[in-house]
């Protein structure tokens, strides 16, 4: 039987970073052995002038805006014996994926330079009788997943302002680091992540600084031999960018959609280029849904676009309140890489029955309709990605539906109140 880790935290930031950390220790320690040849470029980056620079930039703004999540990262650190240099690097991994043109030689290279070699898949209705999100998380084979219940006390920022104390109901992809696609907050909001990608590559190319290096590996297995490692000047870019996954960190505890827009904005800063996301999204108290892409931009500030999924909103299918959105970006001005699998799943999401209801909504989700990429991919001998699990934010229900095997013909493994993170929501 799928089975998935049930996880209670109670404590700081940093305390409950710890606990998971420690409790997972031998799963994060054997995660960075796995890592080790691609780590070890990142570290050697880090420890050049140039990368120092560009690496603290992005950490600087991190403390500054969000230092109780930098604090998490550490704790997890901590507790599994990790150093704090690698928990470094774990927090900026989506950039320098792109900065050390890891993203291209991995992926791109490997799969066609219009493919991405994973992702996401979600499912909207919203029709007055439902009001649904389906999500299944597709990642790399190496990937853990787990349930987390945590109450974070409150934290004081640097400039003195108090953040309340926070609950989350979370599924995370893997217990190394505090990237959570999957949450329910207290506040109401529910939601997950697809993620996108932006190369910074449409720059003139400038000088590039070789480094020597021999090795490298992908967080999906795939190693590849260098003789060396060139940086691109162009992929550093010039002011303080924020990085991906704590921005993605700091948005799931959004108390509406405004303040959802706000903090992916991210004003003064913005977010960095390489792995970016989009977020799926519902409020209890909000009667819409709505789907948000999260791009980088050359001003201070996150490029962000709002697709709004009414009762009364007709946008995909014709019929109103049914969206589709998988991890391709749809209604960003800048497309960054469009995604062949995407392409692919998007057009047998448009063949397949309109969804109205859960069963409908699981039927989609669990179709395996395609050699290469279904929308469901199960998991298979050679396989770097797959669909690590399924979950549905039902709405109307109150509750989240948490899937480890095929959505359309398995139970789920667990169903989980919202009251268990909203104390006085009707």
């Amino acid at each position: 039987m799928a089975r998935m880790p049930l996880l209670f935290l109670r404590g700081s930031y940093y305390e409950c970073g710890f606990q998971k950390g420690e409790f997972f220790k031998s799963e994060i320690q054997t995660y960075y052995e796995e890592l080790e040849p691609k780590m070890s470029a990142m570290l050697e980056f880090y420890h050049s002038k140039k990368g120092r620079d560009f690496c603290e930039g992005m950490m600087k703004a991190a403390r500054e805006k969000y230092p109780q999540y930098v604090d998490e990262n550490k704790g997890i650190a901590d507790g599994a014996g990790i150093t704090e240099e690698k928990a470094i690097m774990s927090i900026l991994w989506s950039q320098l994926d792109d900065a050390l043109g890891f993203a291209e030689k991995e992926i791109f290279a490997a799969y066609g330079k219009s493919i991405a070699a994973q992702g996401c898949s979600d499912i909207f209705v919203n029709n007055g009788k439902e009001k649904i999100i389906g999500h299944n998380n597709d990642w790399a084979s190496n990937m853990k997943p787990f349930i987390q219940l945590a109450y974070y006390a409150e934290y004081t920022l640097p400039n003195g302002d108090v953040v309340p104390p926070q609950t989350l109901l979370a599924i995370g992809g893997h217990p190394a680091n505090n990237n959570y696609p999957t949450h329910v907050n207290q506040y109401g909001m529910c939601g997950d992540i697809n993620v996108l990608v932006f190369p910074n590559d449409e720059l003139p190319p400038k000088k590039s600084t070789r480094m020597q290096g021999s090795s490298w590996a992908s967080g999906m297995g795939m190693v590849s031999s260098l003789n060396d490692l060139a940086i691109l000047d162009n992929k550093l870019w010039s002011g303080v960018k924020l990085p991906s996954f704590i921005l993605n960190r700091a948005m799931q505890h959004a108390k509406d959609k405004d303040d959802l827009v706000r903090i992916l904005t991210d004003q003064g800063n913005g977010i960095g280029w390489g792995w970016t996301f989009c977020v799926n999204a519902g409020f209890i108290d909000d009667p819409n849904l709505y789907n948000v892409e999260v791009g980088p931009s050359t001003e201070a500030k996150s490029s962000v676009s709002v697709v709004t999924i009414s009762q009364d909103k007709i946008i995909e299918k014709e019929t109103a309140g049914v969206y589709s959105h998988f991890n391709h970006v749809k209604h960003l001005p800048d497309k960054g890489i469009r995604v062949q699998l995407c392409d692919i799943r998007q057009a047998r999401f448009d063949e397949l029955p309109t969804p109205h209801d859960l069963e409908s909504v699981l039927n989609i989700m669990g179709d395996e309709n395609h050699d290469d990429f279904p929308i469901y991919r199960a998991n298979g001998e050679g396989h770097l990605w797959f669909t690590n699990w399924s979950s549905v934010m039902d709405f109307n229900g109150k509750r989240v539906l948490v899937y480890k095997d095929n959505p359309k013909t398995s139970e789920p493994i667990a169903i989980l109140p919202f009251s268990l993170v909203m104390d006085d929501k009707p």
